[in-house]
């Protein structure tokens, strides 16, 4: 139960620490701020969409291949089943 309070409490300390600063900025942001800010959320972006999608659908694209090798030099006049 402690461990489910802490993983839900430091994402809300993260959001709580940067919405407050959108509200503590009274006068607009300068343009190399800006264009920092919107580089650091595209990286952002670009490394979840790598580690939450693209490199599962790598690794079971590869243990397929590995399942189908091994398939072939164990039962050659088998059918190998598509993955």
């Amino acid at each position: 139960m402690e461990t489910i309070l802490i993983g839900l409490l430091i994402p809300m300390a993260g959001i709580i620490l940067g919405s407050s600063l959108v509200y503590l900025t009274k006068r607009e942001m300068t343009g190399t701020l800006q264009k920092t800010l919107m580089g650091f959320a595209a990286g952002v972006m670009v490394s979840a969409s790598f580690w939450s999608l693209l490199l599962p659908s790598i690794c079971l694209h590869l243990t397929c291949i590995s399942m189908r090798v091994r398939q072939k030099v164990r039962k050659p006049t088998s059918r190998v089943p598509l993955c």
